[in-house]
């Protein structure tokens, strides 16, 4: 929330009437609205064969706005795949933050078994 308040806003002298349901709300709509997402065709397949053998999935995301990532899921039709679907902006924190891990656990989630960590660039923004 203070990308918002420390950089977007910085000039606006009104930016701490903002509550942080308004902010995820603006920041989604920005995610939505300016970029194009797309889902590789063979992920569901792919997912429906990893859930065969009883693997169970989670997601942790590093964005701004808590709508976001379960939106493009069920837009996808993956969101039946991933249980917990954790975000950032739900927690507050970022999630190489040890804090996303301890919730982690606290969803029953089993990180210490496997984790796949995918680092998202943001070259050429």
């Amino acid at each position: 929330m203070d990308v918002w308040k420390s950089y977007i806003l910085y000039e606006e002298p009104k930016k701490e009437l903002l509550s942080d349901s308004v902010i995820r709300e603006l920041t989604y709509l920005i995610e939505a609205g300016f970029h194009s997402r797309t889902v590789r065709p063979e992920a569901a397949e792919a997912l429906e064969a990893l859930s065969s053998f009883g693997l169970k999935m989670g997601i942790i995301s590093n964005v701004l706005s808590s709508t976001q990532v379960p939106n493009d899921l069920k837009r996808y039709g993956l969101e039946n795949y991933f249980s917990p679907v954790i975000t950032s902006a739900d927690l507050g924190g970022e999630t190489s933050s040890f804090y996303i891990y301890i919730c982690c656990r606290m969803c029953r989630c089993k990180t210490g078994r496997m984790s796949i960590y995918r680092k998202q660039s943001h070259e050429g923004y």
